[in-house]
């Protein structure tokens, strides 16, 4: 959980794709932990110096310096250049685990929205996903989360965004807004507060059920039985 919008933000890669315009064939993506918002980029090449650009000019100079960034292994994100350029702004630098999965859930999930979004506008167009990504992640900024029951961009700027229909058939939120817009704004902070609440019950409920049923798996484990063991914490020791 993160303690306030862009304080927290995870960066994952999708692809290769099919080559699109510029020859672009990757994405990079990067999501606030607080606010659900995204940004997303597509490359040619996922070198570091790209990734550095992308957080540089989609994220930091946008948002804020984040206190943290969640990423994956890649060696993008584990070379000398890059890690200088994070901790230049104090910014820690965190990477996702096999035995902590919950560190980059979010993002995983993320990406798979992005794909499934892709896929539906594509229509056997397959170079042709990088000209669709903007209308993708505008679908999602602009959709409700289950998790806040809120729209990212609610969340991220204080007022709802104005969709192209409310622009042909003016809706009534448009006809009688009037000074709304000045009074969500104020209330900005307190929507953001019950928004993160909720994602707390909510991920408290989710943990009650998961824990509920590990408890009902008994086992036990006699001399001989393999399991499993991570690998980073070095060679088996005696005993």
């Amino acid at each position: 959980m993160a303690p306030q919008p862009f304080a927290q933000s995870g960066v994952g890669l999708l692809g290769p794709f099919p080559p699109g315009p510029g020859q672009v064939k990757y994405l990079i993506v990067a999501i606030d932990y607080y606010t659900k918002w995204v940004e997303a980029e597509s490359l040619a090449t996922i070198t570091a110096v790209n990734c550095q650009k992308f957080l540089w000019r989609q994220v930091i100079t946008r948002f804020r310096i984040p206190e943290s960034v969640i990423l994956d292994n890649g060696t993008q994100f584990t070379g000398k250049k890059f890690k200088e350029f994070l901790s230049g702004l104090g910014i820690k630098q965190r990477f996702s685990s096999v035995d902590h999965p919950q560190s980059n859930r979010q993002v995983e999930a993320t990406n798979k929205i992005i794909l499934k979004g892709l896929k539906k506008r594509l229509k056997g167009k397959k170079g042709s996903w990088a000209d669709q990504l903007a209308s993708v992640l505008w679908s999602y900024r602009t959709s409700p989360q289950s998790s806040t029951s809120k729209t990212t961009f609610r969340l991220t700027y204080g007022v709802d965004a104005v969709i192209p229909v409310e622009i042909g058939e003016s809706s009534p939120r448009l006809l009688l807004g009037g000074g709304s817009k000045v009074v969500e704004k104020d209330l900005v902070d307190e929507i953001r507060q019950m928004a993160h609440l909720t994602e707390t019950a909510i991920k408290q409920i989710i943990a009650l059920r998961y824990n509920s049923k590990v408890l009902k798996l008994k086992r036990s484990l006699g001399e001989g039985d393999l399991v499993l063991r991570r690998n980073d914490i070095g060679p088996p020791t005696p005993g």
